[in-house]
């Protein structure tokens, strides 16, 4: 599973499910990557349907590159640093039950938390020394999430985290992913919060109207850099709706990063043009285009990967249950090869969204 940590602000939304490490180790063997899986779940005898190991090709601040473990019966899926050894994600697809809007089963979410925590410090080394700051639990519709994330000084959050799902039945951990990255004492911002939101409307040619949407958040980068993060909307010179997100050096106001979404209606009114039906079969680049900064990997026979920053969606022919890390919609027709494309049916859109965490009324999340 692809999962490089590209732009920051996926720290704070999570999917995250990210192997992070520095430049320059050396690469470990898949022998090596199986016995890191076979030592984190306690299994000496554990086997795998496959072991492949993805190059992280645009590393910034950290290098990406990981072994993904798949094993079909039951579905379980894993990611080891490809460099350190540490398993950075498990996913197991039986723990999740039938979702629903309201919580259900017999653990109250308190329960859950103790679980999730006393997970996180049996598999997480250091866990306690980190100063990770506990975010608001969410129910996720089949099970309790539960995230943390380091915060330094200025309030400045860095790539490491935490973040685990929970069975509210059984109290069984239905996934658990995480990020190791090294932590520099952050530099003090010279911007305050309002002259970082001026300078990301100047940044996307917002000029009137502007409405953010999420943010200010401070980010410290491993040496210690610092860089708000803004997702903002607003109105552009000739009266167009523009909505994007930026990263700004704290220290220099200089645009580090930004993704910028043009011809979308406000927050209280927005729609995608061209609309994409429901139900219409269309090649999955024209239904996944409609996402700002997205791509599409072609799997051949086996379909498509689906990537937004650190997320990646697979879409595979003729089954209708898309997967995300820890997620799962259920698509309304299944997908299907015609003449070497992958045909879906336009639902897909919303399902990615909800897949990797975007707002249906925000558009895509600053940085992915």
């Amino acid at each position: 599973m692809k999962l490089v940590c590209r732009l920051v602000l996926t720290m704070i939304l999570w999917s995250a499910q990210c192997g992070c490490s520095v430049f320059g180790q050396q690469v470990i063997t898949p022998d090596q990557a199986k016995q890191a899986v076979r030592n984190f779940e306690g299994v000496p005898n554990l086997q795998f349907d496959s072991v492949t190991l993805d190059t992280d090709n645009d590393p910034r601040w950290i290098d990406g590159t990981e072994y993904s473990l798949e094993l079909h019966t039951p579905v379980r899926d894993w990611s080891v640093d490809a460099f350190t050894g540490e398993v950075t994600m498990v996913l197991y697809m039986d723990k999740y039950p039938e979702s629903q809007d309201e919580p259900f089963g017999t653990l109250s979410q308190d329960d859950c938390e103790t679980i999730a925590l006393n997970y996180v410090h049996s598999k997480y080394a250091g866990f306690d020394n980190m100063n990770f700051q506990l975010k608001t639990p969410e129910w996720k519709g089949d099970g309790w999430n539960f995230k943390w994330i380091q915060k330094l000084a200025y309030d400045a959050l860095t790539m490491n985290g935490v973040d685990v799902d929970v069975n509210p039945e059984s109290g069984e951990i239905q996934s658990y992913s995480s990020c190791r990255a090294p932590v520099t004492a952050p530099h003090q911002p010279q911007l305050t919060t309002q002259q970082a939101i001026d300078a990301a409307a100047q940044a996307l040619g917002i000029t009137s109207s502007v409405e953010v949407q999420q943010g200010p958040t401070l980010l410290a980068d491993p040496q210690g850099g610092v860089y708000w993060v803004v997702e903002i909307g607003g109105l552009g010179s000739q009266g167009n709706f523009i909505g994007g997100s930026v990263i700004l050096n704290a220290e220099t106001g200089a645009v580090y990063d930004q993704a910028i979404a043009t011809g979308l209606a406000p927050r209280k009114n927005r729609s995608l043009a061209p609309p994409v039906r429901a139900g219409k079969m269309l090649p999955i680049r024209e239904v996944v285009s409609q996402i700002p900064t997205s791509s599409v990997q072609w799997l051949g026979k086996d379909g498509a990967a689906v990537f937004i920053g650190c997320k990646k969606v697979i879409v595979k022919p003729g089954d209708a249950t898309v997967r995300g890390g820890s997620e799962q919609r259920k698509l309304s027709k299944k997908p299907k090869l015609d003449k070497g494309r992958l045909m879906v049916s336009g639902d897909l859109l919303d399902i990615v969204k909800a897949v990797v965490g975007i707002h249906p009324d925000r558009g895509p999340a600053p940085g992915n």
